[in-house]
Formats: structure tokens, sequence, C-alpha cells
């Protein structure tokens, strides 16, 4: 749950960032000068590796299949990873980013104009969608033309959408290309004061996400030991990569379990003039209490936001629905755009804490807040 202000901590800076996929180019047009990568060739070591890193993903490099696990704007926060990953007992190692000598403009983010080609699977069924993700973690459920599916990936050329295509087969599971047929046309950026014009691409849009707690603030404690900070952290990576796959540009207050007192929280919003904001935590009660709520403190862009939330995760999970409402909390109070506190579920509930210890409910979790903001934006 949300907590008042404490005294200041020292913050910890180490930019780790989460392992987007990227090009050298990209990347270092972004001011990424180093990433982390750890050989994990069976699928009990890619396990392992993404309960370190939850959104790590498979790639090859030098004719090596590695996961990479982390992109960062210096060789000494990259070297710290790589120890920590170590201490795991995971084989990591940090590879300097080799972009072309041609110099490049710095970019927008991609928007899906930008973009070919998608793969889309038919994954009906969770085993079906367990095995997409163990191939294409970032994979998300969505809807084309009327049925519904989930995007493994968009591609800029088709050979490459290709080659998913054929790591899904070789997984017996039937997936297919389309074109992708909605550019997005340039807009004027948002008015002041967080309201929304849905001509505005989302591109154009930034995002901050904001996982409750980290480090020595473990937020609630739950039904064997179940943490809070434990439950939001992978959640709210997951809402940001989901996020950044159609468009958005995605800003985190902490993307490791690290400890952020809540003014810098605000801050990262504000300097980040971002569209909205949404702090994700976890409830703690007695064993009796369980269910979903989503707070803001006023204003009724930030009420209809916390509605579009709640009902997506109401209507797309079973949780018990104890509904939308006011609060004072220091992150709703002190920023300037639309924003929104979810609690996802009682680590101490006698439901919920089951549901909340397992990674599969999490990635469904995070699919319906991201269905949630998508609604929002429409």
């Amino acid at each position: 749950p949300p907590i008042t202000p404490p005294t200041r901590p020292t913050i910890p800076t180490r930019p780790t960032t989460p392992a987007a996929p990227a090009s050298d180019d990209a990347a270092a047009n972004l001011g990424f000068t180093h990433r982390v990568v750890v050989a994990a060739s069976t699928a009990e070591q890619q396990a392992l590796v993404r309960t370190v890193v939850p959104n790590a993903f498979r790639t090859r490099i030098d004719g090596q299949d590695v996961m990479q696990v982390g992109l960062f704007r210096d060789e000494r926060s990259a070297s710290n990873f790589r120890q920590d990953l170590e201490r795991q007992n995971l084989q990591a190692r940090v590879i300097q980013l080799r972009p072309s000598a041609t110099p490049t403009p710095t970019p927008t983010p991609p928007t899906t104009s930008e973009y070919g080609y998608r793969v889309i699977v038919s994954a009906s069924t969770r085993e079906q969608q367990e095995r997409v993700r163990s191939i294409a973690p970032g994979a998300f459920r969505t809807t084309v033309d009327g049925r519904e599916v989930m995007q493994a990936g968009l591609f800029r050329d088709r050979q490459t959408a290709n080659g998913l295509l054929r790591q899904l087969e070789q997984q017996n599971l039937r997936g297919n290309i389309i074109a992708v047929t909605s550019p997005i046309t340039p807009a004027p950026q948002p008015s002041p004061g967080g309201t929304t014009d849905p001509r505005v691409p989302n591109s154009r849009r930034t995002i901050v996400i904001d996982p409750g707690h980290g480090g020595r603030d473990p937020g609630a404690v739950g039904i064997g030991g179940l943490r809070e900070t434990e439950v939001v952290l992978p959640i709210s990576q997951q809402v940001a990569t989901l996020l950044e796959q159609q468009g958005f540009q995605v800003v985190m207050t902490r993307r490791d379990d690290r400890e952020v007192d809540l003014e810098p929280r605000v801050q990262t919003a504000e300097r980040a003039n971002a569209d909205i904001f949404v702090s994700i935590h976890a409830n703690a009660a007695t064993s009796n209490a369980n269910g979903v709520e989503t707070f803001y403190a006023s204003g009724s862009n930030s009420a209809r936001l916390a509605t579009a939330i709640q009902n997506s995760i109401i209507g797309n999970l079973d949780m018990t629905d104890r509904g939308v409402k006011q609060a004072r909390f220091y992150v709703l109070v002190n920023t300037s755009m639309p924003a929104v506190l979810v609690e996802v579920g009682f680590v101490t509930g006698r439901d919920d804490a089951r549901k909340l210890s397992s990674p599969a409910f999490r990635t469904d979790m995070a699919e319906a807040i991201v269905q949630g903001i998508l609604q929002y934006f429409r």
C-alpha cells in the first residue's frame, strides 16, 4: 500500500533499463553504451534468468544464443549489474555497443507507422500463451479483425518477421504475418493540464509507471512471506514493455529493487512532462480481504483513467471489485497530470495471495492494466 513521505534516503543512481530489444544504432541514439547478456541455452536456464529479469529476451550475438537482460549508459553500471547476475550463478558478460559510423539524428520512439509487419499467434489457452512468451517474452493479448490473438512482435522488414514466425511454428504454435495498415500521422502535443486528445499518436504520449516501495522498503508482507515489492515490480515492468510495444514513451520511477522516496517519484513524472501517472501497489489487511481497487485524488481525467483501469481488470480477471475511490496519497495530489494508484490485490488475502504469487497471473494483470490505459486514450 502507499505510504506517507518518510525521511529521505540516499537514492542509488544505477541506470539499469529493461531488456528492451534495440539495434546498436537505436540503443546508442538513446544514450546507451553497453548491453549485458547472459548465456542461457536451455529452457531451465532461461526460466532462471527471467526470475531475475522478467522481461529478458532471447537473441543471437556473434553466433551465440544469449538472453539480453539490460542496456546501460555507462560501463561501470553494466559491470555492477553483471556482478549481481553472477551472484545468482548466471554467466553474464558486458558488450560495448557498436553503432555505425554514420551519424544519425536523435530519434523519436518508434511508432506503429515505422513498422511494416506484425506477427500474431492463435493462443487461446494459458499453456499456449506461456509457450508464446517463452519465445517472445513481450507478447501480449490483443484483438485483430474481431478475433483474440497474441501479438508476438512488430518488424520493419518481412525477413525478420519470418524468423520469429519460424521459431513459433517449431513449437507448434500457429502464427501468421499481417501488414501494419494504420499509419500514425503527426499531431500536436497534448494541451497543458493532462487533458487528452484522441488524435495525438501514441509516440507523442509519455506514461510514467510507478512500482510502489522497493529496496529497504518491501511494502506489505503477506501470506507465505509474499512481499508487495516482489509483486508490483514485475507487473510494472511488463506494463512498461507492453506500452512501449504500443508506441508510447514510458518512464519508470524505478526499474529494479531499489528504494525511492515519494518526492523523486513525483519529480520524475514532472520532468518527463507525463500525460498520465500510474502507481502500482498491493494491499494488506486481514486474510478475508481480497480484491482490486483503484484510487485517484481529484479531476475528471484522473477519475476516467481510474475507472478505465479498474473496469479492465475486473472485466478480464477473476478478482473482487472493490471499486474506484478517492484518496489523497502523496503521489496523486502532488502530480500535475491525471494520476491513479492501482491496488492489484491483497498479499494478505487468502484468495489474492495465491494469484499474486503466480507469474502467469501477474502477466494477466499487466495486460489488463494496459488495456485500461489504451481504453482511456481512446
